[in-house]
């Protein structure tokens, strides 16, 4: 019993997972740009398709991998600048 309730459990978390993984561009543009009664605005269409634009998404990530792996880095370091100075 225990286990057969672990299992469904298991299988919502990984539906939950799969509807994010496919619905993610429109949950974001939903809290960010909060259509009311008046319709969906200018900005939030320019950025909904700018945002699912391929080449674009491919030059953000040329972009940010190498900005978040220096900040990798330098978390890092400061981690271990800090341990050191725990152990002194």
């Amino acid at each position: 019993m225990l286990e057969a309730k672990a299992n469904s459990i298991g299988q919502k978390l990984d539906d939950n997972f799969d509807y994010l993984q496919e619905n993610y561009l429109m949950l974001i543009k939903k809290s960010i740009f909060k259509s009311g009664a008046k319709g969906v605005g200018i900005l939030s269409v320019i950025i909904s398709s700018l945002v699912g634009h391929e080449r674009l998404q491919e030059a953000i990530f040329k972009v940010a991998n190498p900005l978040a792996d220096k900040a990798a880095g330098w978390i890092e370091n400061l981690l271990s600048r800090m341990g050191k100075k725990e152990k002194e």
